[in-house]
Parts: C-alpha cells; structure tokens; sequence
C-alpha cells in the first residue's frame, strides 16, 4: 500500500465517497479487506523507511519488560479486569455541524432523542448509544456532538481500531441523515468535522506503585503525594452498548491522584501521563477526562525537571518538591 494525495474534487473520489466505498469492508471471493486506517509506512529517500502503528503488535520488542496487548485484553498482566470485559465496551468519534438554526434548536431540542429512540426501535438507526448528546460550542450556529458508539471492538488491536473508525464515521453519515431529513433545525446545516481519529475512552494501563480505585474516589481520598485532583463523575459506559452510569460527587468533594499512579511498579526511571496510569476501569471512568490528563501530564514534566535537578530517578523524585513547584505555577493538587 502506498498512500497518494488526491484532490477533493477527482469524481472517482467523490463516486468512492457517495457509493460507500471509503471507510468501508469490501469483500470478493470470499476474503474481506479492511480499510487499515492508522497503520502507515513512510520511505526517506532510498535507504531509510519508517512503519507506523498506534496499536502495540508486539511492544516487547521496543521495550523489553512490555507486557503484549493480547494479555492486557485477556487480563493475564494484572489482577483486575481485563479489557476485554471493560476497555472494549465504548469508542467514539466526535463530529461538528455548522449553519444550525439556534434559535429553534434551545426550544425544539428536547424532541430529538425522542424521535432517535423511536427510529432505533423501528430498526432505522444502527447506532446503540441511548440517546444523542449534544454540545454547544463558541463558533456561532454550530452544535457539537459526541454520540455515536462503537462496542466490543480490543482497542489494543489496531485491525479493531480501524474497524471502529470506519463504523464510526458510518454513523456519523446516519445521525446527519437523520437530523437532516426529520428536524428543520437542521436543514440548513453542513457537517463542517469529524475527529482525525477514532476516541478511545479507555485501553492498557499501567501496573502502578498504587493503583488508583473507585473506593480512592468515592472516599475523596487526599494522598500525602497528590499530584492533581479532580471530581468529575464516574461515567461508566454500559458493555452491551446502551446505557451510561454515573456516580456524582457531592458539591466541593473532590479526589486526589497520587505520584505513584504515574510510576510501573518495576520500572524505576518512566513515568506515566494520561488515562493509561495506574488506575482500575471505575476509577478511570473518572479521571481519562481532558483537564485531568493534562494535568497529570504537566505533573509528570515537572517531576522530570526535578529529577533531573536533584540527580535521581523520577522513581525517587522527591513528591513534595513536585508539589510545590506545581503549586508555584497554580496548579491545584489538594488542601492537604
């Protein structure tokens, strides 16, 4: 496979894009090619080629101590669930549509998911999300949506991954029809986006020096070694594809994350940053939103300068030096 640069307006394109044929399984003589989206290889001149892939084939070998993506889905790496009952249930790809009447929509809104749950019930909506979440945004006459859901599908496995992006942006393609055809709201937009990728809500984590739990939240837990807080609530999307639960915090109560949950167990000089720290599936329902990652990423940056300041390992970073220099530049990492 060799990627090519085509204009938009090539009518073979546009043919390809009206008949389906993009982001799509084409089957002949009995063999299915899947549209590989996110594995890419690129030659540098005649000598050097680079292969890429987002999903970790075979990660040991380019990290010797890695654990492979076929134990993390079974849940043979650590003692709590393994993705395949829990990382595999929700992978979304967000889309914008623009010259949206506002005006009708805050008066006419409440309509919508009733009519999506009916045409869901008629077999005329394949998406099996339970209603359409919508937001808005601050570019004028444009709503945002992040609604469409793709389940069951081993977010380690980039075969699977590509799999979800081409359903996804089938659904995107049928929510826009639907909008379009049943609400005057939307007769005039245009779907102006869609993510460059499919969203994954929640794949590998570490094995921390402390795994955070769903108890840790709940309880509010103020770690001596807090690095960030948060308080978003524990949204856990249901396995079976419908169906979202939720435990909110009480007004004021927040959690703490600790250094710790950045740091793998055996490994003395990594750090890690995002939704894949130490953390078990409720309590990462909490805490692999934006805000909190970043965070937890300025955290990690900070510990390495102090690191690399005092001569040690991240792993023997001094936890209260962090803190304070996060505190120096505003961040909040609890009263504690």
């Amino acid at each position: 496979h060799k990627e090519v640069a085509v204009k938009a307006e090539n009518q073979i394109l546009i043919l390809a894009v009206r008949e389906g044929l993009i982001n799509s399984v084409v089957t002949k003589d009995g063999l299915g090619y899947t549209l590989i989206t996110e594995i890419g290889y690129m030659e540098l001149g005649n000598k050097i080629g680079v292969f890429f892939t987002p999903g970790e084939i075979s990660p040991e070998v380019f990290w010797g101590g890695a654990t492979t993506a076929d134990k993390s889905w079974t849940g043979e790496s650590w003692d709590y669930a393994p993705l395949a009952e829990t990382a595999g249930v929700d992978t979304a790809l967000c889309f914008g549509l623009c010259n949206v009447d506002m005006e009708a929509y805050e008066s006419k809104n409440h309509e919508i998911t009733k009519l999506y749950k009916q045409y869901q019930a008629e077999g005329k909506i394949k998406n099996p999300r339970e209603d359409v979440l919508i937001f808005h945004t601050r570019v004028e006459n444009m709503l945002h949506f992040n609604t469409t859901r793709i389940v069951k599908l081993n977010p380690t496995d980039p075969f699977d991954r590509s799999r979800a992006e081409a359903e996804a942006r089938e659904q995107v393609v049928e929510l826009y029809n639907f909008l379009k055809t049943n609400f005057d709201i939307f007769k005039n937009a245009d779907l102006v986006m869609t993510a460059p990728q499919i969203g994954v809500r929640e794949s590998r984590m570490i094995d921390a020096r402390h795994v955070l739990t769903q108890e840790d939240l709940v309880e509010a837990i103020k770690f001596d070694d807090a690095i960030a807080a948060g308080n978003y609530d524990i949204d856990i999307h249901s396995p079976d594809g419908s169906g979202t639960s939720h435990y909110y915090f009480p007004a004021g109560v927040y959690y703490t994350i600790p250094y710790r949950s950045l740091q793998p167990q055996d490994l003395d000089n990594l750090l890690v940053a995002g939704r894949c720290i130490g953390a078990t599936h409720e309590a990462q329902a909490s805490i692999r939103i934006m805000p909190i990652c970043s965070c937890l990423g300025e955290a990690a940056g900070i510990a390495a300068a102090i690191a690399k300041e005092d001569g040690v390992t991240v792993g023997d970073a001094d936890a209260q030096k962090i803190r304070a220099r996060l505190r120096e530049v505003g961040a909040f990492v609890g009263e504690h």
